[in-house]
């Protein structure tokens, strides 16, 4: 287990900015402490710490994959009933003909 002394070598372990590892101590949980104003940390803990965040992100991933998968089949779900709700409209009104031209018809035969 190597230790890391200064954000300069903790920055180049971990290929990040000063600020992005300053940010990552405050809002992470990136495991570094400051000593005698000096930023240190052990290699070990940077690679686990790195290990849960790379498994967050998968976890993310997946979990934007089921909501995508989620959301295509609520579109198709909404296509098939919006297919379906026009059809019963076309239904209506060709039931709505139907009837007009039997009371036209009836008043036809009506006059004669």
């Amino acid at each position: 287990m190597a230790n890391l002394k200064g954000a300069l070598e903790i920055k180049r372990y971990l290929g990040i900015s000063e600020s992005t590892l300053i940010l990552q101590i405050q809002n992470e949980g990136l495991p570094a402490k400051k000593i005698s104003g000096e930023w240190t940390a052990s290699t070990k803990d940077l690679d686990k710490w790195r290990g849960v965040k790379e498994k967050a992100a998968e976890g993310d991933a997946a979990a934007q994959a089921a909501a995508e998968k989620a959301a295509e089949k609520a579109r198709e779900e909404r296509a098939e009933a919006d297919a379906a709700e026009a059809q019963a409209a076309e239904e209506r009104q060709e039931a709505e003909k139907a009837e007009a031209d039997a009371r036209v018809a009836a008043k036809k035969a009506k006059r004669k």
